[in-house]
């Protein structure tokens, strides 16, 4: 009996000894939460590497964050991300509880593209020359666009070209995306003064902000490529398509031509005929209910007022009470006209009936007045100008008239002599801007 009992106590015994190994063996070291948080600049960084003990744990969520468990213990990482640098040589340590772990990397500065878009209102401006305060010079194609990388600052530039108010030194920041600079680029004047060089067919323009300085728009020429020499007349008409037309001189045949002004090239619309309405030269041009008009010495008439279909058919002509016309018809909002008298501008009516007489004074010591013949008038801005040729010097000039007291004042002069008319100039006339640029 003893002996049973003493069996049954060590069996006991060794099921409990089995029972107290089994739980030692299935009870789990416990794990430790660990949070990384990767920032930039103070900033969550999303898709950032998280790296432990040489394994790649995860990538940072939308707030910068990934969270793991470990057990404790001491544990190198790293972190890595596109366009930062390596965070390395680091470690984490656990102990008894969670752990936070937060990494600011370094961006690895690029650069980013920046593009100036330059118009004014809806036209592209092509050419403006962009300067900016680190050293670049860009000019703008027919888009009006420029491009350029640069790193990461604060910059400047500045904007000009012919015509336009000169922008200098606009601020503009570059980060670290792409930048798109719009520029809104104002005109100097939305119409400015041309004036073709009888001798060479060359149109220049001249704005009202510097008077005294031309530019050469380019070279008017006949359709087989030759200079149209002795323009006398000029008008634009279509600014959208930019067709304008110009009469020309006896001693140039004195036609009419129709040109393109994306070419400058011209094509004959009206030949000048040898009997009839034969005219020494149409010396000025406008148009009026969609046809050309031109005041013209036709001869056996006299000054007469002569009408012409933009076809170059000719229409009709009537005499006018002109003494001494020399050129100049200018349009005025009453519907009179203004022509250009030797000193004087003689006013007329729709029916070219002769009003009053305008007579030049002044006291430039360059110019004669009284011998002062007005070739050609423009109005610009509410300013008359006239070109006219002074009698005692062949010179000649580039004025502005005042239309209540009479009084000229020079702005420039082109030399030239009595013997060579290649300098005469002739067609001022008001255009708009975008007419011939």
């Amino acid at each position: 009996m003893r002996n049973f009992k003493l069996l049954f106590w060590l069996i006991g015994a060794f099921f409990l000894g089995l029972t107290s190994c089994n739980l030692n063996e299935n009870d789990e070291e416990p794990m430790y939460e660990v949070s990384f948080t990767v920032l930039d600049e103070g900033n969550a960084l999303e898709g950032a590497t998280i790296i432990v003990n040489g394994d790649t744990v995860g990538t940072t969520d939308a707030n910068g964050m990934l969270k793991e468990s470990f057990l404790a213990g001491v544990f190198p990482y790293s972190v890595v991300a596109e366009g930062y640098e390596d965070y390395t040589n680091k470690s984490f340590i656990i102990t008894d509880k969670a752990v936070e772990v937060s990494v600011d990397l370094v961006w690895i500065p690029v650069t980013s593209v920046v593009s100036f878009s330059v118009m004014n209102g809806e036209v592209n401006v092509e050419g403006a020359t962009l300067t900016l305060s680190e050293g670049t010079v860009l000019t703008t194609d027919e888009e009006g666009s420029a491009a350029l990388e640069l790193l990461p600052g604060s910059y400047t530039f500045s904007i000009e070209n012919y015509g336009y108010q000169t922008q200098v030194d606009v601020p503009f920041t570059v980060e670290r995306e792409d930048v798109i600079i719009e520029t809104e680029f104002e005109l100097v004047s939305e119409n400015i003064l041309i004036f073709a060089e009888r001798g060479t067919g060359n149109l220049y323009s001249v704005l009202p902000t510097s008077l005294t300085d031309s530019t050469k728009i380019g070279t008017v020429i006949d359709e087989e490529g030759n200079p149209l020499k002795g323009i006398r007349g000029f008008v634009v008409d279509d600014v959208d398509n930019k067709i304008a037309y110009a009469s020309l001189v006896k001693s140039e045949g004195a036609g009419v031509y129709k040109i393109d002004l994306n070419t400058l090239v011209a094509t004959l619309i009206y030949e000048n005929p040898d009997t009839g309405t034969t005219w020494d030269a149409m010396s000025s041009l406008i148009i009026k209910d969609g046809n050309l008009f031109g005041v013209a010495w036709i001869n056996g008439h006299g000054h007469s007022y002569v009408k012409l279909s933009k076809d170059g058919e000719f229409i009709s002509y009537s005499d006018i009470t002109a003494n001494n016309y020399y050129g100049g018809f200018l349009p005025m909002d009453n519907g009179n006209y203004y022509l250009g008298n030797e000193g004087s501008l003689d006013l007329y009516n729709d029916l070219m009936e002769s009003q009053s007489s305008l007579t030049l004074s002044g006291t430039d010591l360059n110019l004669s007045v009284d011998d002062f013949r007005v070739m050609s008038i423009a109005k610009l801005n509410d300013v008359v100008y006239a070109i006219g040729l002074d009698d005692l010097t062949d010179i000649m000039h580039l004025t502005s008239i005042d239309l209540e007291t009479g009084v000229v004042t020079e702005i420039k002069d082109f030399p030239t002599t009595a013997d060579d008319k290649q300098n005469y100039v002739h067609a001022l006339t008001t255009v708009p801007f975008y007419s011939v640029y």
